[in-house]
């Protein structure tokens, strides 16, 4: 191993680079986040997914997916969006790009699930970042390896109709949706907070009644779409359905947090015990310094804070913009088009298309196109 690269990886060979690129989406939260960079690219190869997920493709936008892995005699570049995937395809000798599908979370150092993280990151050519923080985590992990920062292409689609959008919300009556990342654990931070608050899950069903909805990350639904069953209340298992619909989200950490909070709405952000507040560092993003919105600690407090939110005050509305501004580079509606000029830059060269410069901490600065 030499500078943190894997003997033999990430794979540099011209011929490969240039090849159309292929993509792999094992979820479905991974293809919609690979979903628009590969409709913006103008040359690229088969988009391949479970055979369970095929319909669910073809819906976003992908007209012949293929049924299965990447097949191990392609040596053409593949994009996937999770680490799972990464691990899947660099199984064979080929070129890999790696796009977050959230917001670059570093919960715990060196977790390959986080940017700057060891192990199967290493074996990735190409990293395509929501923001500076991530990238600078990559850069400074596999200084060998190309990072472009183009944002959340996931988003662009609803960054492009967010102020029509409001407009209509404003003139009904809020929708409140309460929701919950999975309980990984990786850290404490990582981890679910729903335990903690179901207890405001009746509260908010009787004062809210028809207009209360709770959804969750796809890896929990199961479990909390019986708790909805249990209380009552309606369940939302397509945040595409809350980003459209809902006036207010509350969440516990997780990027749909700051992709809501990316559409300029007020959000809620639920803590538990697990989440220490003595820990002052900028690792987690939510924890403590980026959180976009006001907080809760116990599900007593909820009515309230809820109240407090959906009235917006100003000072809520400047810690939404810091917050979100850090999080995702661009809010354009072009962060898919960003991300194909990078994977053009880098095939075409075979070089890093945005090239890092240390500063004055140590630290790296990404430059913007």
């Amino acid at each position: 191993m030499q500078n943190g690269v894997i003997d033999g990886f990430p794979i540099k060979n011209p011929e490969q680079i240039k090849m159309p690129i292929e993509f792999y989406g094992s979820m479905k939260h991974y293809i919609e986040h690979l979903v628009p960079i590969y409709n913006a690219l103008k040359v690229r190869g088969p988009f391949y997914v479970p055979p369970t997920l095929i319909k669910f493709a073809k819906m976003k936008g992908i007209k012949n997916p293929i049924q299965g892995d990447p097949p191990p005699v392609s040596k053409a570049p593949v994009a996937v969006a999770s680490i799972i995937d990464l691990c899947k395809s660099y199984r064979f000798p080929r070129p890999v790009i790696f796009t977050d599908h959230g917001v670059g979370f570093s919960y715990r150092l060196g977790s390959s699930c986080c940017p700057g993280g060891s192990g199967p990151r290493h074996r990735v050519n190409l990293f395509l970042s929501s923001n500076n923080h991530s990238a600078r985590r990559d850069i400074i992990k596999n200084p060998e390896t190309a990072v472009a920062v183009s944002g959340c292409s996931r988003m662009d689609r609803w960054h492009e109709q967010k102020d029509k959008l409001n407009e209509k919300l404003k003139t009904k009556a809020p929708i409140i949706v309460m929701s919950t990342h999975w309980d990984c654990k990786i850290s404490p931070y990582s981890r679910s907070a729903f335990y903690h608050m179901e207890g405001a899950v009746p509260m908010l069903r009787e004062k809210y009644g028809k207009r209360f909805f709770l959804s969750a990350h796809i890896k929990i639904q199961i479990m909390i779409r019986e708790k909805a069953r249990y209380y009552g209340v309606p369940f939302l298992s397509d945040f595409n359905t809350v980003l459209r619909k809902a006036s207010l989200y509350i969440m516990d950490q997780g990027s749909t947090l700051y992709e809501f909070a990316s559409m300029d709405r007020p959000v809620v952000a639920y803590n538990c015990p697990y989440y220490d507040k003595r820990f002052d560092g900028d690792f987690g993003m939510r924890f403590w310094e980026h959180c976009p919105g006001i907080q809760c600690d116990e599900a007593i407090n909820m009515l309230d804070v809820v109240e407090e939110a959906l009235s917006d005050p100003i000072h809520y509305r400047e810690m939404r913009e810091r917050a979100v501004s850090y999080i995702y580079a661009y809010t354009d509606g072009k962060c898919a088009e960003r991300a194909a000029k990078a994977i053009t830059e880098w095939q075409k060269a075979a070089i890093i298309p945005y090239t890092p410069q240390s500063d004055r901490t140590g630290y790296v600065s990404c430059a913007e196109d």
